[in-house]
């Protein structure tokens, strides 16, 4: 009688596992002297929310049809330096399904993390362009939004 009851309770436990995201391809180049990193998020969107100082930041929210696609570049640290770390991280929501061609009124941010002063925060993109054509996501990003900003196209393969 125990062994039946154990059986059904893992098959319960897998059964209700939550869905996991996924690691994609990441198409385009990698910046010099770092790693790239790639993933979606399914049934999330963007929410941009704005602290009492005024620096605008993004939370993920649970939206049915709607994924969030991360990019991440991290540059290599240099362990001789405590401070030497600098990365840039990409948030773009999209549709789940179906998957359209051409993006207008995305919701795109630009988070810089680094021992610089001014330069660090998360930026709302504003006018950058994006398309889907197969199952390769390109993104587009204004060349302006940081100083010396390293990330300026994305292409990610989505599943």
């Amino acid at each position: 009688m125990k062994l039946p009851a154990l059986f059904l309770t893992a098959i319960i436990a897998f059964s209700c596992a939550p869905k996991k995201d996924s690691i994609t391809t990441l198409v385009s180049d990698c910046p010099a002297a770092g790693t790239c990193h790639t993933e979606i998020l399914t049934n999330k969107s963007l929410e941009a929310v704005t602290d009492n100082l005024g620096r605008v930041a993004y939370t993920l929210g649970d939206t049915i049809g709607t994924d969030v696609a991360k990019y991440k570049y991290e540059k290599t640290k240099n362990p001789a330096y405590q401070d030497d770390f600098y990365s840039e991280e990409v948030a773009i929501e999209i549709s789940s399904q179906p998957r359209t061609t051409d993006i207008s009124n995305l919701r795109v941010f630009f988070t810089v993390t680094c021992f610089c002063r001014g330069k660090a925060g998360t930026y709302r993109v504003k006018g950058s362009k994006a398309v889907i054509k197969g199952k390769i996501l390109t993104l587009t990003l204004p060349p302006d939004i940081i100083e010396a900003q390293l990330t300026k196209e994305i292409k990610i393969a989505l599943n």
